[in-house]
């Protein structure tokens, strides 16, 4: 009963971190110059989904988070929602090539990953009719981004890791570890 409660309780709190995330970036960091580093916490989360859940489980989280973002933004509708599907699927099919054996290398994903999702954001930004000054002014934004998410991200995935920990049980791979101690003792 308590495992069901944990899981149960994983996704409601991966939301919450969203909504906590979302608030904290367009309060704190409206000012002129934290303007520059403000993180992308729901690209991270979007990262933590494509990497740590199943497909259909982080799909859905992330277009929950992408309709997150479309409540607090004057962006086009559906600009969030297509950047990070799009993010999800790429790093969804690059998780088979891709080998992270430590935080270090997920801070180097993360890295290219806000690159490329800025990339993404000012083309599919520019196709919904967006201006070109405003693409220029994101371009000012993809590095200083992508630095202070790479950044964040070493704090952020070690506390969603516990988080998971304490909440997303795998009960394929206890009843594995199960039947191993079984082994072992028997």
């Amino acid at each position: 009963m308590i495992r069901l409660l944990l899981r149960t309780s994983n996704a409601p709190a991966l939301l919450l971190i969203a909504m906590i995330g979302v608030a904290i970036q367009s309060s704190f960091f409206s000012f002129w110059i934290l303007n520059y580093f403000q993180p992308d916490v729901l690209l991270l989360l979007v990262i933590w989904f494509a990497l740590r859940r199943p497909f259909v489980e982080g799909g859905v989280l992330t277009l929950i988070v992408a309709e997150i973002a479309e409540t607090h933004t004057a962006a086009p509708s559906g600009l969030f929602m297509i950047c990070y599907m799009a993010t999800f699927l790429s790093l969804r099919g690059a998780a088979r090539l891709l080998v992270i054996p430590d935080i270090a290398s997920l801070m180097l994903l993360t890295l290219f990953t806000s690159v490329f999702a800025k990339v993404i954001d000012m083309g599919v930004f520019r196709l919904l009719g967006g201006s070109r000054a405003q693409v220029q002014h994101m371009i000012v934004f993809i590095f200083p981004t992508a630095l202070v998410n790479a950044m964040l991200g070493k704090w952020l995935y070690r506390w969603l890791e516990k988080l998971d920990w304490a909440t997303f049980k795998n009960i394929r791979a206890e009843r594995l570890l199960g039947d191993d101690l079984n082994l072992e003792i028997g």
